[in-house]
């Protein structure tokens, strides 16, 4: 007999095999939810020293600047009187006869025009019947800022008439405060910051003269050695020499700071026979010529107004590196121009005849210090200069209408500040961050 099969076994190893198909199913599941999780990340903090931030600059943006245009009683509103009698080159003239400027009787204004003359020229707004000794000082006029300092601009001014005849010396300049151009006083180094001549000459000159002086002396530094040279003389006459040791020796080295800047003068004159701008001791100096016609009888008698512009660009805080430019303006159409001309509210100079005048004085090694100038107007009357041109100057002067052209038709004057100095500092840029750095700074 045969004998059956149990179905017990049969039906229990079928559940093994079930069950460990499961197992096997449910651990491949496992793997994979495994690998498709990632494992959270892990943070390091970083601390601000740990980045390296590229240094970015922002474009400043310079103001606006507007001219200031003024004329009449308000440009003698800048003025003081000069407070002494004495005119330091020399003239033959009284400065302070007349202590203030509205009872000045040589200083007169109207809406349009400023009058400024010595006593015995003949011009409107002022007295005519002054009395003059003769052999005795003239009286006349020297102005300054004295509550202004400039140290750069655009200046310019509008001259209907300029002192002119023998024997007489009128200017408008820049030069520091005049208290320290006084006489055999301990503050006459001369001059010690710089001098802007802007519209000088002498007798019967027919053409502006433009003169640059720089202190010779005085600069820092004035020796390699680092020497305090103190010029108690002009080493023989031989000009600015550094000494070989610090007991003050002449040496045989031309002083380092000599005033150098490129100059153009299209019209004439630059260097003179030392060829710098220095002054050692007496009156050197550069000059440029404007063109003929911008002086004296010719510039007189055929002016319907013209305008002569400086425009003195400080690239320095220290008054070291400049440019300096002048112009004589007689075309009406560039001088009464109300989008560029130089009594707009934005002049442009690029859109004006050529400067006849340069000095270049850019990122030179020359030492050419022209800083904290105050402007100033005089007449005098022979002096150092236009008396040692002509014999007999102070007799000259006493001729009857010889100074009858001697005053100042003064119109517009404008004066636009020069554009700041800016310095850039690097700023942060979130712009220029990593991206994975951008708001990681504490």
């Amino acid at each position: 007999m045969i004998k059956k099969p149990s179905y017990l076994g049969l039906w229990i190893m079928g559940g093994l095999i079930i069950l460990i198909i499961i197992i096997t199913i449910i651990l491949s599941l496992q793997k994979k939810i495994n690998k498709t999780t990632p494992t959270p990340p892990t943070f390091t903090p970083i601390t601000p020293t740990q980045i390296t931030i590229p240094p970015t600059f922002t474009p400043i943006t310079p103001p606006l600047l507007i001219n200031n245009v003024i004329k009449g009683k308000e440009f003698l509103n800048l003025f003081s009187i000069y407070p002494n009698s004495v005119d330091p080159t020399g003239g033959f003239v009284d400065y302070y006869k007349y202590t203030n400027i509205e009872n000045n009787p040589l200083i007169g204004y109207d809406n349009e025009y400023v009058y400024i003359g010595v006593a015995t020229a003949i011009y409107p707004k002022t007295a005519q019947n002054i009395k003059i000794k003769p052999n005795t000082s003239i009286p006349s006029v020297r102005l300054y800022t004295q509550k202004t300092i400039y140290n750069g601009g655009l200046f310019s001014i509008e001259l209907f008439n300029i002192p002119s005849g023998e024997g007489v010396w009128p200017a408008i300049w820049f030069s520091q405060d005049p208290h320290q151009l006084l006489p055999n006083s301990q503050a006459g180094n001369w001059p010690i910051n710089g001098e802007i001549d802007w519209i000088e000459n002498v007798n019967s000159a027919e053409f502006n003269q433009s003169t640059l002086h720089i202190d010779g002396w005085t600069s820092q530094g004035l020796c390699p050695w680092n020497c305090q040279y103190k010029p108690q003389n002009f080493c023989n006459g031989k000009g600015c020499v550094c000494p070989k040791n610090c007991k003050g020796e002449c040496g045989s080295e031309q002083c380092p700071w000599i005033c150098k800047p490129k100059i153009q003068a299209p019209f004439g004159f630059g260097y003179n026979s030392n060829e710098y701008c220095s002054s050692f001791g007496a009156n050197y100096g550069c000059a440029v010529k404007a063109p003929n016609g911008s002086f004296g009888n010719s510039f007189n008698q055929n002016n319907s107004g013209s305008v002569f512009s400086m425009d003195w660009i400080p690239l320095d805080d220290d008054g070291y590196n400049f440019i300096i430019k002048f112009w004589f303006i007689t075309d009406q159409n560039i001088i009464n121009n109300s989008e560029y001309g130089p009594f707009s509210n934005t002049p442009d100079t690029s859109r004006w005849n050529e400067p006849y005048g340069i000095y270049d004085n850019s990122n030179q090694k020359s030492k050419c210090k022209i800083q904290n100038l105050q402007l100033i107007i005089n007449i005098t009357l022979c002096g150092a200069w236009a008396g040692s041109l002509i014999q007999n100057c102070e007799k000259i002067i006493f001729n009857q209408n010889a100074l009858k052209d001697a005053y100042f038709k003064i119109g517009r004057f404008a004066y636009l500040t020069p554009t700041p100095i800016i310095t850039q500092t690097p700023i942060l840029d979130m712009n220029t961050f990593p991206k994975d750095l951008k708001g990681c700074i504490p």
